[in-house]
């Protein structure tokens, strides 16, 4: 007996099933569409995420390199001082530039009556402020001079000298407070340049610089020295680099140039190898104060210029006065340009009257508006700078060496000059004569005389730094 098939369903009956699966159908697909794209957006998450880790890392291997760039490339020679807390600078605080050359002689110099080509660039700017007419240098060498500049008192004053080679083995004390360091607790930023190897870390010559460009030891060698305008790139260079916590306070630039140092590079172009080296400071210059101004720092607007020298040179101009410096005492080695222009300086003025390199410091400070010690040798002429006279009172200003087995000191006033030897050694052959000179009928000084008045207040200056120099005897 067969079986018989099951009756057959109508249309109703049937529609449960169908909706059924057509829900089931849509179940899936959402479930499948929601796997989709929450895979699609986890991946894509994925990818976006891989993306920026590979750009974060190429980012850092970038700066990474950039730092080890920036660290190959970095000038050994910058020294960065300690961090100096500091007020705030004086509201309407002046910035201050000062450029130091090393043995410029005066009459070398256009301001001071040398042929307008030898430095016009000084010669406008001697235009645009003042030009001091008888700067005495404190030393015919250059550290012992930086010193008495930068502390306002004379080396002998601070031991910074003795007889003999040693004197280039002793460093300033860090307890002598120095120029640099009093624009700092006033608020200043300081940055410092030197091509010369007397003015470098090592002598304690560079205390107070925030940031200083030193010199190799040798640097008088001309195989390793700065030149010139390497000097005053590297000066923009810190100019440029300050942070931006540091644009907001007025800065104090020193840049020491040596190209008028022997040896002299060659100048086929000028009468000799030392003028041809003037002239090359005088182009120097320029290219600092062009740049200066590039940046909108100038005199007659924000910033003082200072330009100076250390001392001299003999050149054998006379023969007498020697070839070089360090030694003699006669103007060729002791006489110095000194130039200031700036906001509050009158045009084209000239200042009669000594000036000392001790009185560096206090004037600078008195043209900042800053207070000048009292306690130091120099005196503030900043109102012969301002116009308000036209001659400085000093009496006396003192010149002395110890340069090498030289012991020699001078006294000079406004007509007249005395040195005595206090025991110097080894220099027989050279030309200095204990006496006096008159400096206006005797400029050369070739023909000495007594003064026993002026040569005893020399004698009583040395003996009140060191009571155990006696006239004539070796200490």
């Amino acid at each position: 007996m067969s079986e018989s098939p099951p009756p057959a369903r109508g249309p109703e009956e049937d529609r449960p099933t169908r909706w059924g699966s057509l829900a089931i159908l849509i179940i899936s697909g959402a479930l499948a569409t929601f796997v989709f794209v929450w895979f699609l957006a986890n991946f894509t998450g994925q990818i976006a995420h891989r993306s920026e880790l590979r750009r974060n890392i190429r980012a850092a291997r970038a700066a990474a390199k950039a730092v080890e760039e920036a660290e190959a490339s970095a000038d050994p020679f910058v020294i960065f001082g300690p961090m100096i807390e500091r007020p705030d600078a004086p509201d309407g605080a002046r910035n201050l530039v000062l450029v130091l050359t090393t043995g410029l002689r005066q009459d070398h110099v256009s301001p001071y009556g040398a042929p307008a080509d030898y430095t016009p660039r000084l010669q406008g700017l001697a235009g645009r402020g003042v030009r001091f007419a008888d700067p005495i240098s404190a030393s015919p060498f250059t550290r012992t001079a930086a010193v008495a500049w930068l502390t306002g008192e004379h080396a002998l004053a601070l031991d910074m000298v003795e007889p003999g080679p040693r004197q280039n083995a002793i460093a300033l004390p860090e307890s002598v407070v120095t120029f640099p360091e009093r624009l700092q607790a006033a608020g200043w930023i300081t940055l410092g340049v030197t091509a010369n190897p007397n003015l470098n870390t090592e002598t304690g010559l560079s205390q107070g610089f925030d940031r200083f460009r030193d010199t190799e030891r040798d640097g008088l060698d001309p195989r390793h020295r700065l030149p010139g305008e390497d000097a005053v790139a590297k000066a923009i260079e810190l100019l440029d680099g300050r942070t931006e916590a540091e644009w907001s306070r007025p800065f104090y630039l020193q840049l020491a140039l040596i190209e008028t140092h022997h040896p002299y590079a060659p100048d086929p172009d000028a009468p000799s190898p030392y003028i041809g080296a003037v002239r090359r400071t005088d182009r120097l210059i320029g290219d600092l104060l062009d740049a200066l101004a590039d940046r909108s720092y100038t005199p007659e607007t924000n910033t003082f210029v200072v330009v100076m020298s250390d001392h001299g040179m003999g050149l054998e101009q006379p023969p007498h006065h020697g070839k070089w410096n360090g030694r003699l005492l006669y103007p060729t080695s002791v006489h110095f340009p000194l130039l200031v222009a700036g906001p509050v300086v009158p045009a084209a003025r000239v200042v009669k009257g000594l000036v000392s390199h001790t009185d560096l410091s206090p004037t600078l400070l008195d043209l900042l508006g800053l207070e000048a010690p009292t306690e130091i040798d120099g005196r503030s002429w900043a109102d012969a700078a301002r116009g308000r006279t036209d001659r400085t009172d000093r009496a006396r200003a003192i010149s002395d060496t110890w340069y090498v087995t030289a012991n020699r000191a001078s006294i000079w006033t406004d007509t007249r000059q005395c040195q005595k030897d206090f025991g110097s050694t080894r220099l027989e052959h050279d030309s200095f004569q204990d006496g006096c000179y008159d400096r206006i009928a005797d400029p050369e000084f070739l023909s000495p005389f007594s003064d026993d008045g002026l040569m005893a207040e020399l004698i009583a200056w040395r003996g009140s730094y060191h009571p155990g120099i006696r006239a004539g005897a070796t200490p």
